[in-house]
């Protein structure tokens, strides 16, 4: 998560170097690759900093997969996502109209939700 802006950052270079040679012109590869190294050394050292730095690993589990199981929460979590920006406020004021027991604020929106479904 911390460099998964890496290969954006890469793509802008790359756009960069095309966008900066002559019509016609063959790519070049060695200043785009020259530009590019000081952004992969620095993930790679990165990498290898917080791999030293932390005593326990994750454990994948038998399966590999943290113990992930497709089931009912699956579709559910994909529905929340989905229908997140569907919400007619804040997620964050609507959660605190819950437990404060705001039907005023509810209402509301739940009925800003209507007319933007």
């Amino acid at each position: 998560a911390a460099i998964a802006f890496i290969p954006a950052v890469l793509l802008v270079i790359a756009v960069a170097r095309a966008r900066g040679r002559r019509p016609g012109a063959s790519p070049a590869w060695g200043a785009a690759l020259r530009d590019a190294l000081p952004v992969v050394l620095v993930a790679a050292l990165y990498l290898m900093a917080r791999r030293a730095a932390s005593g326990i690993q994750p454990d994948l589990g038998a399966s590999g997969n943290y113990g992930f199981r497709f089931g009912a929460n699956v579709p559910v979590h994909l529905a929340l996502m989905l229908g997140a920006p569907l919400i007619g406020g804040s997620s964050v004021m609507l959660f605190d109209a819950i437990h404060a027991r705001d039907a005023g604020i509810l209402a509301i929106v739940g009925l800003i939700t209507i007319i933007l479904l």
